[in-house]
């Protein structure tokens, strides 16, 4: 009846002792063929440990920001009508929920997703089991590009279930948690936070009514197509769906624009140039074209919170008219050579109060929520003679506003930056120097 997909980043010892359950009578005449991913690094350990029943197990060592295109491939080669996946550090616990999803499966025949639960300590399920047909449907598990942690990919599709789609089962277990870092489990607390506002959010009016946005967010993308299908998703996940999304590309040579439009909504608008102008003509283009009176920027390669957009809308509210500029909080990703996030640190925002401060500083701010009013009344982003404004834009339009309206800090976490070793900030480190230099012989 089932086949099994496992993911195993653990230890040796612990794949070991997942064989051995999967060779256990009881659990072995449950399915019919096992795939084992594994990180890279066990592939020497893998045929000393397998099972008596080899046979039926397919043990392939792949690169963990590879594993969603794995488990597509492998979900072709499952002929059972179902397949049960989990994390193998979760240990004998998921797999011996195997028992448990039969008469599930048999009493609830018109669900395509199931979950098993441990009734006592656990962050969350641990086993979960498809419907074969409706994962083909569906284009299998999300890569990483549209949804970034590749570890959580289960509860992501389950997230994104209707209610009457899946079912639970919660068993009387106390499921293996592993030991996990703080920064892990920093994580851990946002990728909760994010899917559970994706399993309970209700169906939305994505037309507006015909009326002009109040938010208009805005991206400059050149080269982005493993990180921009993110960012769109974080935006199109919004608590408040009446928005526009203006993308300008940049001149991009890979496979950006085809990405972008794949995307089917309405509240997106794509402008595409065959040439790289930089960052600060492309914000321009999308100031003339953005119809809200609030503009949030956001990097292609950042993603925004769920509640991103009403907490810009309700704190710019409650500002005076004279402030053009919001900024709060932001939570920082380390992106690694594997493409695995883990988070480096939260920045807390601090109050700028005048401009002369501010230039003795000159250090990034963000998110970055403008009043529409204010850039067209300084009339946008400048365009320096410095690199002709390709670079430190966010920097240089806070200083522009600084000279006739205030900047304004607002507490609240809902942006998320991905730290990347070839991101032109770290490409151009020496750069910034010469820049601050510049700036002040200049007076500006």
């Amino acid at each position: 009846m089932f086949s099994l997909l496992l993911r195993h980043s653990g230890s040796v010892n612990e794949l070991y002792h997942t064989f051995r359950t999967l060779c256990s009578p009881s659990i072995k005449k449950r399915w019919e063929k096992a795939y084992v991913l594994v990180d890279t690094a066990f592939q020497h350990h893998t045929e000393k440990i397998l099972p008596a029943r080899k046979e039926d197990v397919v043990v392939k060592p792949v690169p963990k920001k590879e594993w969603p295109h794995a488990l597509n491939t492998f979900l072709t080669a499952i002929n059972e009508p179902w397949v049960c996946t989990c994390d193998t550090t979760c240990g004998r616990d998921a797999l011996s929920g195997l028992l448990d999803l039969v008469q599930a499966v048999q009493t609830f025949p018109d669900s395509v997703g199931f979950r098993l639960e441990g009734r006592l300590g656990s962050r969350g399920p641990h086993l979960f089991c498809w419907n074969r047909a409706f994962m083909i449907k569906r284009g299998g598990w999300p890569l990483r590009s549209e949804w970034p942690f590749t570890d959580e990919a289960d509860r992501y599709v389950w997230a994104a279930l209707p209610e009457s789609n899946k079912t639970s089962i919660v068993v009387n277990k106390r499921p293996v948690t592993p030991n996990r870092s703080f920064w892990y489990k920093q994580k851990e607390r946002w990728v909760d936070y994010f899917l559970t506002f994706l399993e309970n959010r209700r169906a939305i009016n994505v037309t507006g009514g015909g009326k002009d946005p109040l938010v208009s967010v805005i991206i400059s993308a050149y080269n982005e197509e493993a990180h921009i299908p993110w960012s769109i998703a974080s935006v199109l996940y919004q608590t408040m769906p009446h928005f526009e999304l203006i993308i300008v590309n940049d001149g991009s040579t890979d496979e950006t624009v085809k990405v972008i439009q794949r995307y089917n909504d309405p509240r997106i608008k794509l402008v595409s140039h065959s040439t790289n102008r930089g960052k600060v003509h492309c914000l321009n283009e999308a100031l003339a074209m953005a119809r809200g009176s609030i503009l949030f920027e956001l990097d292609a390669d950042d993603w925004l919170g769920p509640e991103a957009l009403d907490w810009a809308v309700t704190e710019m509210k409650k500002q005076q008219k004279d402030v053009a500029f919001l900024y709060g909080d932001r939570l920082f990703w380390n992106e690694d050579s594997y493409g695995q996030l883990t988070v480096r640190h939260e920045q807390r925002g601090k109050q700028v109060w005048s401009r002369r401060q501010y230039m003795r500083d000159l250090t990034p701010i963000g998110p970055r929520v403008y009043r529409r009013e204010a850039l067209d009344a300084v009339g946008g982003w400048p365009v320096d003679a410095f690199c002709d404004g390709r670079l430190y834009e966010d920097v240089r339009i806070v200083l522009h506003l600084l000279k006739d309206f205030r900047v304004v800090y607002a507490p609240g976490l809902h942006y998320h930056v991905r730290m990347r070793a070839n991101s032109i900030t770290n490409r151009h480190k020496d750069t910034f120097e010469k820049w601050k230099k510049w700036i002040q012989e200049h007076g500006d």
